[in-house]
């Protein structure tokens, strides 16, 4: 009995703290963010980018839940697909997938190559609030 109520008090308490990144994570996949925004993080990927795939899923709906998600959009542009160009103009090519570029009025501002795990969550908010 003890077992069966720990395991519905994890449940909810898992349940409460996924509705709001789940939330988050379905405006970005929507589009919400504001249309060709001055300031903007463009997250580089690739089909079949493990790394890829884990930061979409844990670190970009927690970064959408800062202060610095409200001012720097996040966007996601799969460069299996499309020429990394269209995304905007960069210093130099998408070599490592992921890769988080930071556009100022659609040119290069700052650049992390590679997934670091969640920390790259504090590095995109500190790219994000470093844009002004």
């Amino acid at each position: 009995m003890v077992a069966a109520h720990r395991l519905a008090l994890t449940l909810v308490t898992a349940l409460i703290l996924a509705v709001p990144i789940a939330y988050a994570w379905y405006g970005q996949r929507q589009g919400t963010a504001s249309p060709s925004p001055a300031l903007e993080l463009v997250l580089f990927e690739a089909d079949g980018c493990l790394y890829c795939d884990v930061l979409r899923r844990e670190v970009a709906p927690l970064y959408a839940t800062t202060a610095e998600a409200r001012r720097v959009p996040l966007r996601f542009f799969n460069v299996s697909r499309t020429d990394e160009s269209a995304a905007g103009r960069l210093d130099r090519a998408i070599t490592i997938a992921p890769t988080a570029v930071l556009l100022r009025d659609g040119r290069e501002s700052a650049r992390i190559a590679g997934y670091t795990g969640l920390d790259m969550l504090v590095q995109l908010a500190s790219l994000a609030a470093a844009a002004d």
